[in-house]
């Protein structure tokens, strides 16, 4: 992410004024506008968030700021949440996996921010192609002498990858490793490789400046 665009004060002004949109927006009925909407807010906040942060005097990343996720308070559609309570109370009951491909907390081993908002129309696709870059960044899976590097977040939210059309993290990783990486051809011909869980770097994911 290039926070220090930032700096300058009519783009830090642009997000503010992206982060009251998703404030003041109407709840959607649908659940795919729901899905989008709120993964769009998530990451709108969390930027706005991490960068405030990152200029207090002592920042070392964002999970030692106390109360970055479970207690900052945030407002989306009319509904004041927490970042935790965003991702945990409405957007992981709607039964996405891909969505972890998508919610970015602003550390080096989170999935890359999308370079466009979610859409409802789009979702599907979009939500595809962040799981294949996801899955296909070697930084965040890889080979490892023989078994298959995961992210840690397969660890920690793995019950959510269990369903179809998945049926386990590894089931996740296999459906969208490149078929002609080392990952994929692992994954291809070992009906269940042993794993280990990476290391998760919480580094800001800062880019450029």
């Amino acid at each position: 992410m290039r926070y220090d665009r930032l700096r300058d004060p009519a783009r830090l002004e642009q997000l503010r004024v992206v982060v009251a949109g998703f404030a003041a927006a109407l709840r959607p009925t649908a659940a795919r506008d729901r899905l989008a909407l709120w993964s769009n807010a998530y990451n709108a906040n969390v930027l706005l968030m991490a960068f405030e942060a990152s200029r207090r005097p002592g920042f070392v990343n964002v999970e030692k700021v106390p109360g970055f996720f479970d207690a900052t308070p945030i407002v989306v559609a009319g509904e004041r949440l927490t970042l935790n309570r965003l991702e945990n109370d409405r957007i992981r009951p709607l039964g996405d996996a891909r969505i972890h491909a998508a919610l970015v907390c602003a550390a080096m081993s989170c999935p890359p921010l999308r370079a466009e908002p979610y859409t409802a129309a789009r979702l599907d696709a979009q939500l595809d192609d962040q799981s294949r870059r996801w899955v296909n960044d070697p930084a965040k899976f890889r080979v490892i002498g023989g078994r298959v590097g995961l992210s840690a977040i397969l660890d920690w939210y793995g019950v959510d990858f269990t369903a179809a059309p998945y049926g386990s993290p590894l089931g996740y990783v296999k459906h969208y490793a490149d078929a002609s990486s080392a990952l994929g051809r692992l994954l291809a011909t070992t009906r269940t490789p042993p794993t280990a869980t990476l290391p998760y770097d919480w580094t800001l994911n800062r880019a450029g400046g």
